[in-house]
């Protein structure tokens, strides 16, 4: 696939100062499409083509966590669900994350070294209707890391 193949998704950054940076970046793996299980990190460097107009560049170590998203604006009359009614259905771990902001959400990730080793991971919401599609969420804004629950079959 060319530089000129990759896809673009739509991005939220949420920045550890509370910013919103919202725009367009380069989808080289697909994991931030939900194409791919999301081996491979964030890298710590990305630009951005911005909603407004222009383009910027994001540093990952500014970042508290970076949402793929279907629409910019959400659905700010929906009620997102945050955590998981029952053992999820399909394959990976289930768990929780609280953010130093307090901030506290559930979801699937990939069981892999890289979720050991990488500054951050993918993370898949609980919820099939949010606005989220996949977090990728940085480990040094987390204050408590659960594992739920673990489904290696179906």
């Amino acid at each position: 696939m060319g530089e000129k193949d990759i896809p673009l998704v739509k991005a939220v950054i949420h920045l550890a100062d509370k910013t919103l940076v919202k725009g367009y970046l380069k989808d080289s793996t697909g994991a931030c499409s939900g194409q791919a299980p999301g081996h491979a990190p964030l890298p710590e460097e990305f630009q951005l083509k911005l909603v407004q107009g222009g383009r910027t560049t994001i540093c990952l170590d500014q970042a508290k966590a970076v949402f793929f998203v279907r629409e910019f604006e959400g659905h700010p009359a929906y009620n997102e669900l945050k955590f998981f009614k029952n053992v999820p259905e399909f394959r990976g771990l289930w768990v929780r994350l609280r953010f130093a902001d307090n901030e506290v959400t559930e979801g699937l990730v990939h069981n892999s070294l890289p979720l050991l080793m990488s500054p951050g991971f993918f993370l898949k919401p609980p919820d099939p209707q949010s606005n989220n599609k996949m977090m990728y969420a940085l480990k040094k804004h987390l204050v408590d890391f659960q594992v739920m629950g673990l489904r290696s079959e179906f």
